[in-house]
């Protein structure tokens, strides 16, 4: 046993004298650590280094403001294909209407001034007045009735049978030189125009005698003795109130030049005609008068009407 014990204990030593053999370093090894340790010393600053700067970055991140939001993405316009195909539609119409606002804006309204004639029945001048971006327009005329005219509608009444020729002189004196004026409002559209307004006649013509025993419708005169009562000639007052309807066609050249062509009606919707006598106070007289004055008034009121051509040559500011 105890040999046993004493071989346990060499072995035990043997084996403790191996480990610290091997523990003390070689020469070569000796001198070979120093330079690890010296290249270990150089890498760990950098790999400090590099946490550090890691450190720092991602404190950074943590700190640093969101980025900014990404522009939406653009969406996919889901028109159906009826709505496409009414907008397509409406795209003419949207652009028609611009050119249209285009015109307005370039409307300034027109004021022109012609020479105007209506064959037969007058020479004269007119006014032409249209506020811009509106089709109504105002007309203003002033002529009067000259003897060529007269002659020519009294040569066709004659021959009509409307009088006789003996009345016919009567009727060109009172006639000739009578003055016409008119107002009218009417409706423009491109070259043609729709117009209507009211004329007046008027006329201070010197009265005969004869003239009124023949519109009294007799033979002689008016009354008993009414002829030699009456002096052969005295001032009257004929007006005549007239309605009239005109369709024309307006055309402008050299942007100035006006020209216009129409076709209108007159007629007549009253008339009064009174007379310049002094009766003395003679009642017989002046119910002779009275009675002529009304008569001439209804003739007038009844059998003035006329259609016309209308001529106009003039210039358009």
């Amino acid at each position: 046993m105890r040999t046993f014990v004493g071989a346990a204990a060499v072995v035990t030593a043997a084996i403790l004298v191996v480990v610290a053999i091997d523990a003390i370093p070689s020469p070569a090894v000796a001198q070979r650590r120093p330079r690890v340790e010296r290249a270990r010393g150089r890498r760990r600053p950098s790999r400090q280094r590099a946490s550090i700067d890691a450190r720092a970055q991602a404190r950074r991140t943590i700190h640093a403001p969101p980025p900014d939001p990404l522009p939406p993405a653009p969406r996919v316009d889901e028109t159906p294909d009826d709505a496409i195909v009414a907008r397509a539609e409406e795209t003419p119409a949207d652009v028609e209407h611009d050119e249209d606002d285009h015109d307005e804006e370039e409307d300034r309204g027109v004021f022109a001034i012609s020479a105007a004639t209506h064959v037969p029945i007058s020479i004269g001048a007119s006014i032409y007045v249209r506020p811009p971006r509106f089709p109504i327009f105002a007309r203003a005329y002033v002529g009067w009735m000259p003897e060529p005219y007269v002659t020519l509608v009294d040569g066709v009444l004659v021959d009509a049978r409307a009088y006789d020729a003996a009345f016919s002189p009567h009727v060109r004196a009172i006639a000739t030189g009578t003055t016409m004026a008119s107002f009218s409002l009417g409706v423009a559209h491109q070259v043609l125009d729709l117009a209507a307004g009211y004329t007046l006649l008027h006329r201070m013509p010197q009265i005969s005698r004869d003239l009124v025993a023949r519109v009294m419708g007799q033979d002689g005169v008016a009354a008993p003795g009414l002829e030699r009562r009456l002096p052969e000639s005295f001032p009257a007052e004929v007006m005549i109130h007239m309605v009239h309807v005109e369709l024309g066609a307006r055309m402008v050249a050299f942007e100035h030049l006006v020209v216009r062509v129409g076709v209108r009606w007159d007629h007549a919707i009253a008339a009064n005609a009174d007379v310049s006598i002094d009766a003395g106070g003679e009642v017989e007289l002046e119910r002779a008068i009275d009675e002529a004055e009304h008569e001439v008034g209804e003739r007038l009121a009844t059998f003035t009407f006329f259609p016309s051509l209308v001529i106009a040559l003039g210039y358009q500011f």
